[in-house]
């Protein structure tokens, strides 16, 4: 969307960013240490769709999984309020590069709940890509294109409602999607140079 905003006879190219040396050293470390978890990693305010997950998770018989949310914002008080009383539902606060990094890949599935945008792919959450490099699946709304080749590690919600949201987690776990990764392809688009 971004790209096709500039003249056509002007040379470009967009990059997203670069996934952290921190994901880097440890994601290949921890592929048989992988645990039960879902994970939001990010700014707790309204766009996210972090009020919907918890919903959704709530409504889940999973009781050997957990979702963990990093980070804080204005929405913390009312998501640790909605998680009262589920003791699979884990509040990690702001984490570091390091700690986030292993928590990253230490997980099996990446949230990215997001509102749905007027214009696909004018707003794009790098999470994406640093949840694809770490070796999770990735559940996300529509966010504009990504490679092909990124792709086989991410299912889509069309919406984030909580019924959009559990379905998915549900099926994503019962049929074991989160086997299903991009680490690789994400390393090699967006991955810190060696």
């Amino acid at each position: 969307y971004l790209l096709s905003q500039m003249p056509a006879d002007i040379p470009k190219v967009l990059l997203r960013g670069i996934v952290s040396a921190e994901i880097q050293e440890l994601a290949r470390k921890n592929q048989s240490e992988r645990k039960n978890w879902v994970v939001f990693s990010g700014t707790h305010e309204g766009t996210q769709g972090l009020e919907q997950l918890i919903v959704a998770w709530r409504r889940l018989d999973l009781s050997d999984w957990e979702l963990h949310l990093a980070g804080s914002g204005p929405l913390t008080p009312i998501l640790k309020e909605m998680s009262k009383g589920d003791d699979r539902i884990v509040f990690r606060g702001v984490l570091n590069r390091q700690e986030n990094a292993r928590l990253l890949c230490q997980a099996r599935i990446g949230m990215n709940p997001q509102d749905i945008t007027k214009v696909p792919g004018s707003v794009f959450a790098f999470k994406i890509v640093e949840y694809l490099a770490a070796g999770l699946h990735v559940i996300t709304t529509p966010r504009g294109a990504l490679e092909p080749e990124l792709e086989q590690g991410v299912s889509y919600i069309s919406n984030n409602t909580p019924e959009a949201i559990a379905t998915m987690l549900n099926s994503a776990i019962r049929e074991r999607r989160f086997m299903q990764d991009a680490q690789d392809a994400a390393f090699r688009s967006y991955g810190p140079m060696v």
